[in-house]
Order: C-alpha cells, then sequence, then structure tokens
C-alpha cells in the first residue's frame, strides 16, 4: 500500500513552469526527501499548492515518469515515487553528470560529434512517419517565428533533435541524447532569457532555418548533407551560447 504524501511543494515563479516543477520534485526524490512508495499529491492538490494550471501540472508528472522517477496507476490518489531500476539508465546517468559538475561546453562536444552520425543515421534509414513528425514540429517551429512565440521554440528544438534520433533507429543513440536532455535545454533557455529582443529573434530564425536544413538532407536521404547541416547547426548554436555567458 502506497504511503500517504506530506510532500510541501512551493509555487514556481518561471516561464517554463513544468520544467521547474519537474526538478524540484525530482530533486527530492533524489536527495532522499521522497522515496520509493511515497505518493505525491493529487494534480488538483498540486495546482493549488504550486499556483499552475492543470496542463502545466501533466507536463511536469509526464516527465517524471518518462524518467522513471513517478509512476501514475489508475486507482490511486496520485502518482507513486518509483524505485531506481538498471533498465532506467537515465535517471542515474544524469545525476552522475549533474555531481561531477559536467560543463555545457563537454556536452556540446560531444553532441557535435555525435549527431554527426545519429543524423547520417537517420538520413538513411528514416521511414514517412519519422518524416511527418519532423514536418510537423518544423511548421510549428516556423508559426513561433510569425507570431514571435519565442519562449516556445524552446521546447520545439529539444522535439526536433529528439525525432532525429528516433529516425536513426538507434536505441543507444536515443538513450544518451535522453541523457543530456537537461543540459542541452538549459544551454537554450539561457539564450532565450538572456538575450534581447532582436538577438532571441535572430537566434530562434537561424533555429528554424537550420532545422529546415537538416530536414530536406534527411528527407532526401542525402547523407552528407545531413552531416553538414547538423554540424553547421551546433557550432552556430554554441557561437550564440558564448556571446550570452
Amino acid at each position: 500500500m502506497a504511503n500517504k504524501s506530506a510532500l510541501n511543494l512551493e509555487p514556481v515563479e518561471t516561464k517554463k513552469a513544468s520544467v521547474a516543477i519537474f526538478e524540484q520534485i525530482r530533486d527530492k526524490i533524489v536527495s532522499g526527501e521522497l522515496k520509493p512508495g511515497d505518493l505525491l499529491p493529487s494534480e488538483r492538490q498540486m495546482t493549488e499548492m504550486l499556483q499552475r494550471s492543470r496542463p502545466t501540472i501533466r507536463e511536469a508528472l509526464r516527465m517524471l515518469e518518462q524518467s522513471g522517477f513517478i509512476k501514475t496507476t489508475i486507482g490511486t490518489a496520485g502518482p507513486v515515487v518509483q524505485e531506481y531500476k538498471l533498465s532506467n539508465l537515465s535517471v542515474p546517468m544524469e545525476n552522475i553528470l549533474k555531481i561531477n559538475e559536467v560543463t555545457d561546453y563537454e556536452v556540446y562536444e560531444y553532441r557535435k560529434e555525435c549527431e554527426r552520425f545519429v543524423a547520417a543515421w537517420a538520413a538513411l534509414r528514416r521511414t514517412k512517419e519519422d518524416i511527418e513528425k519532423m514536418r510537423i514540429i518544423i511548421e510549428e517551429s516556423k508559426r513561433c517565428v510569425d507570431e514571435k512565440r519565442y519562449l516556445d521554440i524552446l521546447d520545439l528544438d529539444l522535439r526536433f533533435h529528439e525525432a532525429i534520433y528516433e529516425a536513426s533507429h538507434n536505441k543507444v543513440a536515443g538513450i544518451l541524447n535522453s541523457i543530456t536532455h537537461d543540459i542541452t535545454e538549459n544551454s537554450i533557455e539561457k539564450i532565450l532569457v538572456n538575450a534581447e529582443e532582436k538577438e532571441r529573434s535572430a537566434f530562434v530564425k537561424k533555429i528554424v532555418k537550420a532545422h529546415t536544413a537538416i530536414f530536406d538532407a534527411i528527407k532526401e536521404k542525402d547523407e552528407k548533407a545531413a552531416k553538414s547541416a547538423i554540424t553547421s547547426h551546433l557550432e552556430s548554436f554554441n557561437k550564440d551560447y558564448k556571446k550570452v555567458l
């Protein structure tokens, strides 16, 4: 039987509330404050506690469940904290990266070399479903530019790169990508938050243009062009990131 929760969460003041909620609960689990079998508050209780909408709460819970921290079961009053398992390597590995203070540049250096081959595999192995998924993300990204919803590009960028990994049909590559997910997200967020409006606009447009080039190469099954496009994209991103440090 699941233990009742005595968890006390604090309201989040951030433009990316779901991520902050995810991190707040994750840190309580990692620190041992929340233990396997502990019951989290219900969605309604979290909505009141955190002063955020249900969709935001659900997104945070989705990230926690996908990361293996919690499990939502029909018939329980709320999500239950899960025990760590060897099958879910992304959770302990992500914490090892944080504990060892892996730098943003080290992640960039790794991604630059790794994603060249992932993009090439995607060009060779992509399915119609993979192409359609990337196309939808590209179209939504273009709408973000037109409507000046620049902060929304954060999630779309991560979804696009995730789609490339999925199109590579290499499970190991997908697992390694999920491990560096949070560090990559934080790097993009720093640029979006710290840059001036004009620079933010230019940055987002550059991302969409780069993603479109990568998408076109993968769609055309052009392995060499896919490698070149993603390398240029990551090199450009690293230069922009250095400007706001």
